[in-house]
C-alpha cells in the first residue's frame, strides 16, 4: 500500500487525496496545538506555584 492507502499500481482518487492531505494537515494542527497547551498550562502552574 501507498502512504494514500490505495494498493500499489493504483492511482488514489480525488477524494482519497484531499481526505489524506486534510487528515495529514489536521494532524499536525492538533499536534502543534496540544503542545501549546502544555506549555501554556506548565507556566500557569509555575506562576501559581511562585504566588503561593
Amino acid at each position: 500500500m501507498d502512504p494514500t492507502g490505495t494498493p500499489a499500481g493504483t492511482a488514489p482518487t480525488t477524494d482519497r487525496l484531499i481526505g489524506s492531505a486534510r487528515a495529514d494537515v489536521l494532524g499536525k494542527l492538533r499536534r502543534q496545538i496540544d503542545g501549546a497547551e502544555a506549555i501554556i498550562g506548565n507556566v500557569e502552574h509555575e506562576r501559581a506555584k511562585r504566588r503561593r
